[in-house]
């Protein structure tokens, strides 16, 4: 889930996820039954902080096909729009996640001995393989769409001046320096962090956030 690992890490706001990956990877050719429990669990955890993110009730009992209806008309898109159609027929994929993770998992329902050993022969590889790249693919299109207008930005615990000598010198270019007379002049980034420390906090992630994006 190379592309997948890739956006969480360009998106640092979503990183927690990245164990319901390691989890995923680690059991693929082990446990399909856990990794496909631990595919629906990210599907449902993005959908979800999604939903809230963006202001969306949620039913605590909502089945994953619902989830993801309801993280994609949060997003914004017109009943018309392409994506919103598109994003509907994916949605499916969700519920399918649902049905094949009771048919294979081992929780939930009673299993003989002779289930147990054949659940791992009701889907092939091939089947795998494209299943996992259609979440993987599913998940990336939820978080870049949502980081397209609603950017989750880390919070900077601590700043120090000489800690963003790029954001400095940015700052410095488009703003110069003040010459206050008697041979006393400061840079603008100088002044912004010692008279508007939250300006300067503000300016600071939203220069990092256009790195991030460009």
């Amino acid at each position: 889930m190379e592309k997948l690992k890739n956006t969480i890490e360009k998106y640092s706001g979503w990183q927690l996820y990245s164990e319901d990956i390691e989890r995923i990877e680690g059991y693929q050719n082990i446990n399909f039954a856990i990794c496909v429990d631990s595919c629906k669990c990210l599907l449902e955890g993005i959908s979800k902080s999604i939903c809230e993110l963006k202001s969306q009730p949620i039913n605590s009992h909502e089945n994953m096909s619902k989830l993801l209806s309801l993280a994609f008309g949060s997003l914004g898109y017109p009943d018309s729009d392409c994506t919103k159609q598109v994003g509907k027929a994916i949605s499916s994929i969700g519920q399918q996640i649902g049905n094949l993770r009771n048919e294979i998992g081992r929780l939930g329902h009673g299993r003989s001995l002779q289930e147990l050993n054949n659940r791992e022969d009701i889907i092939n590889s091939i089947t795998r393989d494209f299943l996992l790249s259609a979440i993987e693919s599913l998940c990336c299109f939820l978080i870049e769409t949502f980081e397209l207008d609603n950017p989750i930005v880390q919070p900077i615990p601590e700043i120090r001046y000489e800690d963003v000598p790029e954001f400095n010198d940015y700052w410095d270019e488009a703003y110069g320096e003040f010459n206050m007379g008697l041979n006393a002049s400061f840079m603008a980034s100088e002044i912004l962090f010692k008279c508007e420390f939250d300006s300067y906090k503000i300016a600071l992630n939203e220069f990092k956030q256009n790195e991030i994006n460009n």
